[in-house]
């Protein structure tokens, strides 16, 4: 039997300046690194990673998956889908110097320790949001949540439960000053300053190829698999972000 792993090479691995939290790097990881020595990890056992795109999968009479590349064809008796989630960013002018700054992040279980003590804007637009703030509260009592798109209804009881500030009005521009703090700008012109900002707007899980073959979704739009990764399609798995559990 052979491994190969296809690559697109859009992994949020790949934008990951430094992790700090994973086991035999005590002094962090640069996340191409990782993905980097994960490859030859591979190779030792004869498996290796193919740079493509999965255009389409096809399941076959015979019970074989047609998977089509963009440059190749190739034929598996087993699948794993680890297509991960999108997240949802927050169309601001300035986000992308926010970003290139590493100031927008995005997973507060991944890296939220690295803010202890320090203030925190977490950008939401629905209940989600505030989850994401409350969960901050583990790391810090200046958590502020920050409302974007202007969509929000009512949630003045979520933010009061959760013990987190609230910018008032809606956040309208972000910037980075030459201290490496963000600004967030408001519809009142009102500029706040923040050690780090978080994106709290939700994911869009990564399901087309699983949908394309019969799969269950669940309320989420995230795959459902068993306690062994195995969805509902026979000889089909799935792990990581793209499932609904862990």
């Amino acid at each position: 039997r052979t491994m190969r792993v296809v690559d697109a090479g859009a992994g949020r691995a790949r934008r990951i300046p430094r992790s700090n939290n994973v086991a035999g790097f005590p002094d962090g990881v640069v996340g191409v690194h990782l993905l980097e020595q994960m490859s030859r990890h591979l190779q030792l056992v004869d498996g290796r990673v193919v740079r493509d795109t999965v255009a389409q999968i096809v399941r076959r009479a015979d019970g074989l998956f047609a998977v089509g590349l963009t440059n190749e064809l190739l034929w598996a008796r087993n699948i794993l889908l680890c297509t991960g989630v999108v997240e949802r960013m927050p169309k601001l002018p300035g986000i992308r110097s926010v970003e290139a700054a590493d100031l927008l992040r995005s997973c507060p279980v991944c890296d939220g320790y690295e803010f202890r003590g320090k203030r925190i804007g977490v950008f939401g637009n629905s209940a989600h949001g505030v989850k994401e703030a409350a969960f901050l509260r583990h790391f810090s009592n200046e958590v502020w949540f920050i409302e974007v798109d202007g969509r929000i209804t009512d949630l003045d009881h979520d933010i009061r439960a959760a013990n987190v500030h609230q910018v008032p009005g809606v956040a309208q521009h972000v910037a980075i000053n030459h201290d490496r703090q963000a600004f967030v700008t408001m519809d009142d012109g009102e500029a706040h300053r923040f050690d780090v900002l978080y994106a709290g707007l939700g994911v869009d899980p990564r399901t087309q190829l699983a949908v394309s073959l019969g799969a269950r979704l669940d309320e989420a739009g995230t795959i459902v698999t068993d306690s062994h990764g195995r969805t509902t399609v026979d000889s089909l798995y799935a792990a990581g972000d793209v499932v609904g559990a862990l």
